[in-house]
């Protein structure tokens, strides 16, 4: 059981390692005056507007 809860463990590891290849770094400037400033969007590597 515990070498089960292990492996289950170690996939979700190498998930999210997967995932995290995928992450890029985007420049939001924000131009007009505001304390804070949410972003929101699809995310979806560009391919829809």
């Amino acid at each position: 059981e515990a070498q089960k809860v292990a492996e289950e463990k170690q996939k979700r590891i190498e998930k999210a390692q997967r995932v995290l290849t995928l992450l890029r770094t985007a420049c939001i400037v924000w131009s007009n005056s505001a304390n804070d400033v949410l972003l929101a969007g699809s995310f979806d590597g560009w391919t829809s507007q």
